[in-house]
């Protein structure tokens, strides 16, 4: 129901001895990340400016407001800038593949993504993640 599952310890540990890259961990009780109740909003600048005041919260992730995170380039644009210098990062998230990556980031300035279905096989949650469509973000990431 919140959009997510908060993994396990192990799970934290298992993910980040097998990777070199950086690992964010998103708890879903904490008010660290704030997850997608963002998009829910009706005026995401306004709600910027409020989180900008906790500085607890590092980042929010959202597909600023539309359905996916492609079809809001301009609301996610806005954000990035809005937030740079700030302490708040936006994590742009749902619908992002490494097919559709390159593009996006050529047109919105985050230095943060999340994967979710876009990367498991047959893209489903309930199904592992593919380690080929790991592979192919780390080449993007290079």
């Amino acid at each position: 129901m919140e959009g997510g599952l908060t993994p396990s310890y192990g799970l934290i540990r298992s993910v980040c001895s097998g990777l070199t890259i950086p690992v964010n961990v998103m708890i879903r009780a904490s008010n660290i990340t704030f997850h997608r109740v963002f998009d829910e909003v009706d005026y995401q600048v306004t709600a910027l400016g409020v989180l900008q005041k906790y500085p607890a919260i590092s980042r929010v992730l959202t597909s600023g407001s539309k359905d996916k995170a492609t079809e809001a380039i301009e609301e996610l644009s806005q954000l990035a800038d809005l937030s740079a210098g700030t302490g708040l990062s936006i994590m742009a998230g749902s619908g992002l593949t490494p097919q559709n990556l390159s593009a996006f980031l050529e047109k919105v300035n985050v230095r943060e993504v999340h994967f979710g279905s876009g990367i498991r096989f047959e893209s489903n949650y309930s199904i592992p993640i593919d380690p080929l469509q790991i592979k192919a973000i780390r080449k993007i990431a290079e």
